[in-house]
């Protein structure tokens, strides 16, 4: 949920990330649109608090799990299912989703002075609220 949250990018393809994407030396996360094969490469900046999650999730990794950057926990082999990151905000009281934050994320960057790409400022605006 916070690599969704602090890349912007459409839940799908974060919970489809592989760690043969991320690289982390380059800072760099590269991977097909919506994780199809053979769609327009995407490459998203790694800025500092986004290197961190990687390495988080490095420290769980199960080599029964696959690929997965976020493996399922119930499903070995497979990513985290569909609707997994909806559920938490659900399990706090709170009526939103990935998309939303998405959606927010595209508003916010409209209505800023800051480059739409500009994923630190992001993060700052997050963490300043």
């Amino acid at each position: 949920m916070r690599f969704t949250i602090l890349t912007a990018r459409h839940p799908q393809e974060c919970r489809l990330a592989r760690w043969e994407q991320i690289n982390q030396d380059a800072a760099v996360w590269r991977f097909p649109s919506m994780q199809k094969d053979g769609a327009r490469q995407i490459e998203v900046p790694l800025h500092d608090a986004l290197l961190e999650l990687p390495k988080e999730a490095a420290a769980l990794r199960v080599p029964s799990a696959g690929d997965w950057v976020f493996p399922n926990p119930v499903r070995p082999g497979e990513p985290y299912g569909n609707t997994a990151a909806d559920k938490i905000p659900a399990r706090f009281g709170y009526e939103l989703n990935m998309l939303d934050v998405r959606r927010a994320r595209e508003m916010w960057a409209k209505q800023s002075v800051c480059s739409p790409r500009a994923l630190p400022d992001w993060h700052e605006h997050l963490s300043s609220t």
